[in-house]
């Protein structure tokens, strides 16, 4: 796009012009595309997203009408659609789709059902309707409905299923602890509770008010944690976009706050009532003899319960972010195939109107190498068709000479000047292409080891000649192979791919993207403005794109391991601070409750150190049996993160070894404060208190 500041590059989507009616979609301002707007021969038109508007345009209705100049031709802005219409791709400009035989077969239709019209009829209805279909189409294979819900939402499921079974873990600890806190209050006021009931308050008002207590204290801490949400909403928005599709966004909006207030008042009332009906019920005559220091022992017993509940979730969360860790772990240490570090990449798409003609563009790409080789701290610049760990691949089958009935399928890729150098991609055989290799010169490819190993086992590929079948057709001579490289994802196998040139498939260029990659001997980020300055003065409304390093695209290819990671580790890390808290409470209480034992039995010759071993006896009991039951919850609750692993198991062994010692070392921490309390109880005080 030109015209309006430098030369920018925005990305389109061509949609039909009953697409926006189909989904309810109305522009805010302006109107959308017309039937008579779909032909190639109709007026170029174009919708603008609402970003882009007031972007450009500062929101302006003034923008409607005005000329956009975009590939080096002019477009009529005729409206603006809002920014919560999103689809699988992002986009900023919208345009007609103007099918022509080439495009109308990558097509993806999204219709609405009629009213009373159900999926499984639709579905029903299919049959009938694929004759007709394939009479159209010969080599149509099948058609099917997808929800279009489930195409936005994509692979996401999973991921979104196992962080809120973590949101679910942390609310149960958080409420388990206020619970206990409860308990602990109401047990300090059964003395209180008693001489009101025997005075003639009634158990229900007495109940209410409890009740009224803990949902107070259950909404304010449901206010706090909807201001932290939204506080931390950028931090998660950053963190999970590279996992989550386009066309979800998180945000806080009514339904979420709604539901917040409505989880906080049922949380406030169902653990709540734990305190009421250890007060309500009970022997008044014992608790106003006693004053409320002897708790009945079903108070104990619950609190202990709960700890023990607190402990074992949250080993269950630490086994979870350590696998998840181990993971990461695994997916940085795989061999990629190239080396990230020191590489910049950029898109740079010339206009299909200056450089209509396939060689002109071939030459023009020469040229930009030429001179970016040509700079200070430039080592190597070459072009590829899609870069590695992008998840874009272009697939195939190929035909080899002499065995007419093998048509393996391949990945394949083209790639100009010295792509393989720039990305220290290792040559394992043959030789890398060179000044040899041009449009004139007999057709050449390289190809990887994993293709090399599948095709010609045991053999030399070198000299071996295999046609592509894409493009140009004829076979073409390997020259060199090179260690497979990462293309789809870091946990995605190794596929055997082909590497043609450029320059020697002209017929393809205006299917084929250009990606510039260049290794430097400095900071890649230094070299942008010495590269976009040596590019626009070849052509000065050339726009670059996608400016980035290799190592930023590592990053953004562990993203969607990085994602669960970070927050498990957050969820993680909550629930071990609470579970301290909660053993804490409990032993803390335990050490109050029995301070006239304690106070006895070092009154008749026990020491400090049989004190500290019956406190933190009694914690290592609890901590123990959570760790118990934490791990085998951990390694049935683990199945589920199979999807988010790589490299581990889901019962990893050392994990879950490792996790529990953490944890339960933790809480013996934990225990030592009221353990070494207990040790400082003087005898003769407490004696004296009974």
């Amino acid at each position: 796009m030109t015209g309006l500041q430098e030369p920018e590059e925005v990305p389109i989507v061509r949609i039909s012009a009953n697409l926006l009616p189909t989904l309810g979609v109305t522009p805010i301002a302006g109107r959308g595309f017309r039937d008579d707007e779909e032909p190639r021969s109709a007026d170029r038109v174009v919708m603008l997203t609402e970003s882009f508007w007031h972007k450009h345009y500062g929101g302006s209705l003034s923008a409607l009408g005005q000329k956009l100049t975009i590939s080096d031709n002019v477009f009529t802005i005729i409206g603006v659609v809002p920014d919560s219409f999103r689809l699988r791709h992002p986009f900023e400009l919208l345009m007609p789709l103007r099918l022509t035989p080439e495009n109308i077969a990558f097509l993806p239709a999204i219709a609405r059902l009629q009213p009373g019209v159900n999926l499984k009829q639709a579905q029903a209805a299919l049959p009938g309707l694929i004759p007709a279909y394939k009479k159209a189409d010969p080599e149509l294979s099948d058609v099917a409905i997808t929800p279009y819900q489930q195409i936005l939402v994509g692979n996401s499921r999973p991921l979104l299923f196992v962080l809120l079974g973590g949101v679910i873990a942390v609310l149960l600890i958080a409420c388990a602890n206020t619970a206990n806190l409860l308990l602990a209050r109401a047990a300090s006021r059964e003395k209180e509770i008693a001489l009101r009931i025997s005075l003639g308050a009634g158990r229900i008002r007495l109940a209410r008010q409890l009740l009224t207590e803990s949902v107070l204290l259950s909404l304010i801490g449901g206010v706090l944690g909807i201001l932290l949400g939204w506080g931390s909403l950028h931090f998660l928005t950053s963190l999970l976009q590279q996992r989550l599709p386009q066309a979800i966004a998180i945000q806080l909006d009514g339904r979420i706050l709604v539901f917040a207030l409505l989880l906080s008042l049922a949380t406030g009332l169902v653990f709540g009532m734990a305190p009421v009906v250890q007060l309500i019920r009970g022997n008044l005559h014992d608790r106003l003899k006693q004053g409320g220091r002897q708790t009945a022992g079903g108070g104990q017993r619950l609190r202990q319960i709960l700890v023990v509940g607190e402990i074992a979730i949250s080993l269950m969360l630490l086994a979870a972010a350590g696998l998840l860790l181990r993971s990461m772990v695994s997916l940085i240490n795989v061999d990629k195939g190239f080396n990230s570090h020191h590489v910049i990449t950029m898109a740079v798409r010339p206009s299909p109107v200056r450089y209509k003609e396939p060689k002109t563009e071939i030459l023009y790409l020469q040229r930009i190498l030429e001179s970016v080789n040509s700079l200070p701290g430039v080592q190597s610049a070459g072009w590829v068709y899609t870069l590695p760990l992008t998840g874009n691949s272009t697939n195939g089958p190929i035909k080899i000479e002499g065995h007419p009935g093998d048509s393996p399928n391949v990945d394949k890729q083209y790639v100009e000047g010295n792509y393989f150098q720039a990305m220290s991609t290792p040559l394992l055989k043959g030789r890398f292409f060179d000044a040899r290799d041009n449009i004139n010169s007999p057709r050449v490819v390289m190809v990887s080891q994993t293709l090399a190993q599948k095709v010609f086992p045991n053999q030399d590929p070198i000299g071996k000649r295999i046609d592509v079948g894409w493009g140009d057709p004829g076979f073409s001579e390997i020259i060199g192979v090179v260690a497979d490289a990462k293309q789809e994802a870091l946990t995605a196998d190794r596929r055997a791919t082909t590497f043609m040139l450029y320059s020697q498939n002209a017929a393809l260029m205006e299917y084929l993207d250009t990606n510039l990659v260049v290794r430097t001997s400095q900071d890649p980020l230094s070299a942008v403005a010495a590269i976009r300055s040596r590019i626009q003065q070849l052509d000065p409304n050339q726009p670059l794109a996608d400016v980035k390093t290799m190592d930023d695209v590592l990053a953004e290819s562990l993203a969607p391991q990085r994602a669960p990671a970070w927050l498990f580790g957050g969820f993680s890390a909550i629930a071990l601070f609470l579970a301290a808290i909660g053993i804490y409470g409990v032993l803390s209480y335990f050490v109050v409750q029995r301070s006239q034992e304690i106070g006895v039995r070092m009154a008749l010759g026990a020491q400090r150190s049989n004190v500290l071993r019956l406190i933190l006896g009694q914690g290592a009991r609890l901590i123990g049996i959570g760790v118990a039951i934490g791990i085998f919850g951990g390694i049935w609750a683990a199945r589920a993160l199979t999807s988010l692993l790589f490299g581990v198991k889901s019962t990893d062994f050392p994990t879950f070894v490792g996790v529990s010692v953490l944890l339960a070392g933790l809480a013996l921490v934990a225990c030592a404060v009221p353990a070494l309390r207990a040790t400082r109880v003087d005898p003769l005080v407490v004696l004296r208190s009974e």
